[in-house]
């Protein structure tokens, strides 16, 4: 490789982004019904919170905290802290920078609202969850803190450190081992070409169609204990394109060891439900609209939205969006690694 090629090269940056992984915990654990087959002992969070701590982080997320603290995670270069130094760093943020960027973020997240209340916006992601749920109080309650820098920097240290110590500080520790070696496994500099293919590996299904790789300057990996099949992403499109990918760590590191054996537990979990099964019997001639799948099924649209994202997630459907449009279309390969898988388990 010449010179030229060297510095033109665009790597990926493959680290444990342990701040990142408070946030977006944060992003989820009111919404882990919306993600079956997200990881157990994630999805038990929820009914241990008590109601303030629940009530601060539907305002984190109103705010557009995660956002934020990201993008002044990436500008500060701090995304090697651990946890505990991460929190001190929050702490040391200025109020009003902090309430700065949030107004920009809440815009953002307003347009995304009016636009899905209009029928137009359809996105799977805790942003629009979040206002869908959220009551007229919470909204109220967040336009004060934007008003109030100091006490929307409160409610925002006061729920990233009370969520730490009494939810999430046992289940991020206990999955610290499994962070570590998929860390050490991954190649420490592959080019951002190589990550659909590494990915593909680790998650067990293709992603070389979910993006545009070819735009992007850099990568994050973000290993995390409570995914499950999921593949959650953030792209932040500014002068240094980024693209973050934060997977399920326990799952990964299953798939890295060649001794794994077996139908991947996943898919059969995603198989193993009547609305599911109904939802492959309709794709499997060809591909379907999303509405034509809701209305044969006679269920309400986000129910049929969780079983399509769990599927879509286990790699047993692919997605096509088209506009506002998707269409969803059944992954006879897969499926025949899984027939193939227990075919091989019949003794002889």
């Amino acid at each position: 490789m010449g010179r030229a090629d060297q510095e033109t090269k665009r790597v990926v940056e493959v680290r444990v982004w342990p701040g990142l992984s408070i946030c977006a915990a944060l992003e989820l654990v009111l919404f882990a019904e919306e993600l079956p087959g997200i990881g157990d002992d994630f999805a038990e969070l929820r009914p241990r919170m008590p109601s303030p701590l629940a009530d601060d982080i539907v305002q984190f997320l109103l705010t557009g905290m995660p956002s934020v603290c990201t993008d002044l995670s990436l500008e500060a270069a701090v995304t090697d802290l651990e946890p505990e130094a991460f929190l001190s760093w929050v702490d040391g943020l200025d109020a009003a920078e902090l309430a700065a960027r949030s107004k920009m973020h809440a815009r953002k997240a307003v347009e995304k609202r009016e636009l899905h209340s209009k029928g137009v916006l359809d996105e799977d992601n805790p942003d629009v969850w979040v206002q869908r749920v959220a009551t007229h109080d919470q909204r109220a309650t967040c336009e004060r803190l934007l008003a109030d820098p100091q006490a929307l920097k409160l409610t925002v240290t006061r729920a990233l450190r009370r969520f730490w110590d009494t939810c999430y500080r046992d289940l991020y520790e206990s999955h610290g081992a499994a962070m570590a070696h998929v860390t050490d496994r991954l190649p420490a500099h592959p080019s951002v070409e190589d990550i659909p293919g590494l990915f593909a590996h680790m998650l067990g299904r293709s992603i070389g169609n979910a993006r545009d790789w070819e735009r992007f300057t850099r990568v994050h990996l973000i290993p995390l204990p409570f995914m499950g099949p999921y593949l959650m992403s953030m792209t932040l499109d500014d002068a240094d394109p980024t693209l973050l990918l934060a997977f399920d760590a326990e799952r990964a590191a299953a798939f890295l060891e060649p001794s794994s054996s077996g139908p991947e537990v996943s898919k059969l979990k995603a198989l193993a439900d009547e609305t599911r099964l109904r939802i492959l019997g309709l794709v499997q001639s060809g591909e379907r609209f999303g509405g034509d799948i809701v209305q044969h099924l006679g269920i309400s649209q986000p129910g049929v939205s969780r079983h399509l994202r769990l599927l879509v997630a286990s790699g047993l459907l692919q997605v096509r969006q088209e506009g506002t449009s998707k269409y969803y279309a059944l992954c006879d390969d897969e499926l025949e690694h899984i027939a193939e898988a227990i075919r091989k388990m019949r003794t002889t």
